[in-house]
């Protein structure tokens, strides 16, 4: 149950293909090029799919593993999404998404 503006949206956690946090919002761009805009913190998002192979690469993004097409080490690092879209990948957790293709 993701609460939006006027209401709670159920979604499953497998449409979710990654979570962008701003400040207090999260953007969660789904399956099918659905986006969705929650008045929730990405620690509030982080703590509802914890059960869930959804991980947090960034301080500002969270994506799920199962997504991942490709992770670059250039540019600063960066995975490649299904839906095409480049998520940065901070230093701290390099290794942590290298470890994801062994």
């Amino acid at each position: 149950a993701i609460p939006i503006m006027n209401g709670v949206e159920f979604i499953s956690p497998d449409d979710i293909i990654h979570i962008k946090g701003d400040n207090n919002y999260s953007h969660l761009f789904l399956e099918g090029g659905r986006k969705l805009l929650v008045s929730k913190t990405l620690k509030y998002m982080e703590d509802l799919v914890k059960d869930y192979p959804l991980l947090r690469i960034h301080k500002s993004h969270m994506v799920h593993t199962q997504k991942i097409t490709k992770y670059m080490k250039t540019d600063g690092g960066y995975v490649v999404m299904t839906n095409g879209e480049n998520v940065p990948v901070s230093r701290a957790n390099h290794g942590m998404v290298s470890g994801l293709f062994n």
